[in-house]
């Protein structure tokens, strides 16, 4: 195994709301909460970006914001200018935007150690920034932070320059600069917030915590937050930032003992076959179901095909997935052929497996049977399958169960058998767009579907074309299909598909049935989230998207009966007015939103506000036009 590492480059800061307030001159939002997901905290390593903090917010005030000197000579009445010289504290001047945060923690009662990391990609990434200056002897900082519904800005702070290390796995280190009496509860007196230089030229902040000497419970974490010049290079390719060096494997003990979190996996050609090898493997981040392996809790993981290499991933059990993955997010599995080397009709185990995960990717890959499906997901989000062929699978394609946005693009789906080819239960966004479907049987029983829906789900296929497939029906409820065609199939997909392309205008009868069936069910929602309590934010973030779909959806059948039966005048008068009214409700949705950018809240709140503003508007035209 050859391993070569790469940036040192770590993240920025997750700050918690207690350890910023109180320092320099501060404005304090609302307070919230900080997700993240999981990571290892060696030193070391590397990191990841999304465009971040500029920065230059921080010095939007006047006054003693150190940012207002950053322009000023060096001559003691102004800024100094950065050192490269990291043995001196000079080096640490300038602006930082926020790359990532690692977490470490152990207490007495858990037998492993928790980690976790944020990094600046991350959907739930914080914007962070910092601006350090010298003015004579005395260093001062600026700082922003925002994060969900929380957010803090601190202007001028006085940085107190400390010798020795800012802890002790720091002993390569001979300054840092610390805030003074940056806390202002009293049960964080213990903490520290302290500014170092990497020898890799990025700005460290580090907080650790120890409980007391007699504290019944023992317990000690240490967040190291990471950040990067401004304007550096590295933020040009921000998802390469995700990984903190780089591994070569030519085998599957290798490859499993391999696998950690922020680490790009390069596999040579060859088959890495992954059965019974779990006695090889020393990774606490792989267990084991009978013979297979299950990578759990990894975050930021990438493996990937060497350039021009056939890379054969394979698994002789019939009743494990060949690749398994449980927690975690940011998987990325690039240019590998993956699959079962069993009989067809012998095999329950799907090819890859995700169970919650949050972001997966699957890219350029060749997903083949006998396992069941090619692709499994459950609790999972954002899935992204791209330019892939998934073939010979011995139940059908996809088995999705909880997922949200789930996309499949420029995807080849073939010969695959016997049941449901596509199980899609609650889930949302779940679209397909330039892909074919060819050869494919989903007859084995009545009951199969090439599209078997749960009662609230959606799927929408764009610019696909169905050849040669068999089923008893197309699907058991409705589905989008925008511009795809139909050679050879069985059981109506062809009139499906001009039906979507005629649509056929409603009459009212149609819309008072519609609006009767939407209030049904809008209020059934409604009643859900009165009365369940303890139901979870996917859960939510999917009703709000369902509820709003219906009123926009019988918005569109309202606008398609009166564009046909309204003279030309009034049509264009109340064209005015609709723009008019959309364009408010995008602002009141965005609006709804603000405070929430990147958290778990977001889409319910911007969806509830958008279904409050469409179903208003839809009593004013059912009033207006159809009642």
């Amino acid at each position: 195994m050859k391993r070569k590492s790469i940036m040192a480059i770590l993240l920025a800061t997750v700050m918690t709301a207690g350890m910023l307030s109180g320092c320099g001159e501060s404005t304090q939002e609302s307070g919230g909460s900080t997700q993240s997901g999981q990571a290892d905290t060696t030193e070391g390593s590397g990191g990841d970006t999304t465009a971040s903090s500029d920065g230059k917010d921080a010095s939007d005030s006047s006054g003693d914001n150190a940012a207002d000197q950053a322009s000023e000579s060096g001559d003691g009445t102004g800024t100094a200018a950065a050192s490269s010289d990291i043995t001196s504290p000079d080096s640490a001047i300038g602006e930082w935007a926020f790359m990532c945060s690692l977490y470490h923690s152990e207490d007495e009662e858990s037998e492993q150690p928790y980690d976790y990391v944020t990094m600046c990609t991350d959907e739930m990434a914080p914007e962070a920034s910092i601006i350090i200056t010298k003015e004579g002897d005395k260093y001062k900082a600026d700082y922003k932070f925002r994060e969900y519904e929380y957010g803090c800005m601190i202007y001028g702070a006085d940085l107190a320059i400390k010798d020795g290390a800012p802890y002790a796995e720091a002993s390569d280190r001979t300054w840092y600069l610390e805030l003074e009496d940056p806390f202002r509860y009293e049960d964080s007196l213990d903490e520290n917030f302290k500014m170092s230089m990497k020898q890799d030229g990025m700005l460290e902040v580090s907080i650790e915590y120890n409980s007391p000497d007699d504290a019944e419970y023992k317990y000690h974490s240490l967040t190291k937050n990471y950040y990067l010049r401004k304007d550096a290079p590295e933020f040009d390719n921000p998802e390469e930032l995700r990984y903190f060096d780089e591994v070569t494997v030519s085998n599957a003990v290798d490859l499993m003992n391999s696998i950690q979190n922020n680490r790009k996996i390069i596999c040579e050609a060859g088959t890495y076959n992954f059965t019974d090898i779990m006695s090889k493997i020393s990774n606490p981040k792989m267990t084991s179901d009978y013979r297979s392996c299950i990578i759990t809790n990894i975050y930021n993981l990438g493996i990937v095909a060497k350039e021009g290499a056939d890379v054969q991933f394979c698994i002789d059990e019939p009743y494990d997935p060949v690749l398994t993955f449980q927690t975690g997010g940011n998987i990325t599995i690039r240019g590998i052929t993956c699959g079962h080397t069993v009989e067809p009709g012998y095999c329950s185990g799907s090819v890859i497996s995700f169970d919650s995960i949050s972001r997966a990717d699957i890219d350029k890959c060749k997903l083949y049977g006998s396992g069941t499906y090619g692709v499994e997901a459950v609790y999972t989000s954002n899935l992204t399958v791209t330019d892939t062929d998934i073939y010979e699978c011995t139940y059908g394609l996809l088995d999705l169960r909880n997922v949200s946005n789930a996309q499949f693009k420029n995807c080849n789906m073939r010969d695959s058998s016997d049941l449901s080819m596509i199980n899609v239960n609650s889930c949302y966004e779940v679209n397909f767009e330039d892909c074919v479907f060819s050869g494919n049987r989903a007859d084995a029983y009545d009951t199969c579907y090439f599209v078997e829906l749960g009662e609230y789900d959606t799927v929408k296929f764009k610019n696909c074309a169905f050849n040669n497939n068999s089923f008893n029906a197309f699907a058991n409820r409705e589905v989008t299909l925008e511009n795809c065609t139909s050679d050879n199939n069985q059981s109506g997909l062809s009139d499906l598909i001009n039906a979507s392309r005629t649509g056929g205008v409603p009459d009212k009868a149609t819309i008072l049935n519609a609006y009767d069936a939407a209030k049904t069910r809008a209020k059934e929602i409604d009643e859900r989230f009165q009365s369940e309590t303890l139901m979870d934010q996917q859960t939510m973030n999917q009703l709000s998207f369902e509820e709003y779909n219906l009123w926009d959806g019988l918005l569109n059948q309202i606008w398609e009966y009166l564009k046909e039966n309204l003279d030309q005048e009034k049509f264009d008068a109340l064209t005015t007015e609709q723009q008019k009214w959309i364009k408010e409700k995008e602002n009141a949705m965005k609006e709804a939103g603000t405070g929430f950018e990147g958290g778990t809240m977001q889409p319910m709140v911007e969806y509830g506000a958008g279904s409050s503003a469409t179903e208003k508007r839809v009593e004013e035209l059912m009033d207006q036009f159809i009642r």
